[in-house]
Order: C-alpha cells, then sequence, then structure tokens
C-alpha cells in the first residue's frame, strides 16, 4: 500500500489561513490513491463510487480551498470537468457553476 501525496496539482494559487500551502492542512493528503479514488479513469468512470472520496472531504478543514482551487483548474486549459474536489463531484460543481452563472445574468 502506498500513499501518495494528494491533491498532486503544484503551483496551488489557493492558501490556507495560515498563508501556505493549502493542501498541508487536506484530510486526503496521506490517503491511499489506490484505495480511495478521486479521480476515476476513464475505463473506471462508468462504475466509480465516489462516496469514499466524499466521506474524506467530509472531515477536511481546507474543503472550501479546495473548491476554490477546483474553480480555478478547471477554468483553464481543457476545462475537463472530474473526480472529487472540496466535498463536490464533478456534476455538483457542474450545477453550482451554472446557477451562479444564472443567478448573475
Amino acid at each position: 500500500m502506498t500513499s501518495v501525496k494528494w491533491p498532486m496539482r503544484r503551483g496551488s494559487v489557493v492558501a490556507s489561513s495560515k498563508g501556505d500551502d493549502w493542501r498541508h492542512e487536506a484530510a486526503c493528503r496521506d490517503v491511499d490513491l489506490e484505495e480511495i479514488q478521486f479521480f476515476p479513469g476513464d475505463d473506471e468512470a462508468r462504475n466509480w463510487d465516489p462516496m469514499p472520496a466524499l466521506k474524506v472531504c467530509s472531515r477536511c478543514p481546507v474543503m472550501q480551498q479546495c473548491r476554490i482551487e477546483a474553480d480555478v483548474s478547471e477554468g483553464r486549459a481543457d476545462g475537463k470537468v472530474q473526480g472529487v474536489w472540496g466535498g463536490e463531484t464533478a456534476g455538483t460543481r457542474i450545477a453550482r457553476r451554472r446557477a451562479k452563472r444564472k443567478a448573475s445574468a
């Protein structure tokens, strides 16, 4: 069993309340990603259960920072929305963003 540091993206634009990288406080930082999947592979997406990842997120002290990071990350490059970030599945994030756009229109 290998522990992988997560979230893995470097150069985060979101800092924690302590001013350093918020990822150091993340509940998922020491999760075994072979055991709990936050991002299913293309072949696994159909049978993927996000609940174990969401359970980890539910106890996370930096859930809001993670959501912001997802919004920033998914708002650039290819804009691919996938996996669990900040206690939200991809579908939840899409719905939240759509509602926010609709409210501001």
